[in-house]
């Protein structure tokens, strides 16, 4: 079996040992070769993952775009055991038109076939952000928000992290996107940028450098 990591294909063997950018990935792929179990008939696809997310300390994130078309509610069965939970992921996730990659530092599930992830922040070829913007982008992070307006999300976050992040309304207004745009997702213990992944993609949105701002603007051609 083959894990999707970042475009790259590594074997279920090297898993565990897989040597990547920051300890924080290596708790979190450490925890997919976890032995689990899964035994359950027609239950919630979201009761199934937050049973899996108890049982094995780690985060498995939804896609919000899940949410949208109620398919995190999808009646899930699956019975397995003596598999990893990658695998068992993989096993669940499945039958339900959808697949789970390791993306934004955390197993991700989304429809089938899974589009590329954004990069955080997008940034020109060659441009690199500065030195504080990288270690702030770094920093542990915690989100908790319910159908909250994006605005008070972003200054939520800018003031958890004394990081400058401005909403650019008017590339929303040219593409008739809101600038008060629902944000639905529980995560903690994850760097800035992977949970700003985990907020914007759903959303279509895009964030760019300008100087030591991040500025976040429609992802819409």
């Amino acid at each position: 079996m083959s894990v999707s990591l970042a475009g790259t294909n590594v074997t279920q063997a090297g898993l565990a040992n897989l040597q990547v950018i920051g300890s924080l990935d290596r708790v979190w792929l450490g925890g997919l070769a976890e032995e689990t179990e899964i035994d359950v008939d027609r239950r919630p696809l979201c009761d199934v993952i937050d049973y899996l997310k108890a049982r094995h300390g780690c985060e498995i994130q939804l896609d919000g775009r899940l949410a949208e078309r109620q398919k995190y509610l999808q009646p899930a069965t699956c019975h397995i055991s003596g598999v990893t939970l990658w695998r068992g992921l993989q096993e669940l996730v499945g039958p339900l038109g959808l697949e789970v990659v390791f993306r934004y530092s955390v197993p991700y599930i989304t429809e089938r076939p899974a589009k590329p992830a954004r990069s955080i922040p997008d940034l020109a070829v060659g441009e690199t952000p500065s030195a504080s913007l990288a270690a702030a982008l770094g920093e542990l992070t915690e989100i908790d928000f319910a159908s909250q307006p994006l605005s008070d999300v972003l200054d939520y976050l800018t003031q958890r992290h004394n990081r400058e992040i401005h909403l650019d309304g008017e590339s929303l207004r040219r593409v008739n996107q809101a600038s008060d745009l629902p944000v639905t997702r529980t995560i903690r213990g994850i760097p800035l940028r992977s949970a700003l992944g985990l907020v914007f993609e759903p959303l279509d949105l895009k964030c760019v450098v300008e100087g030591d701002i991040l500025v976040i603007r429609s992802a819409a051609p």
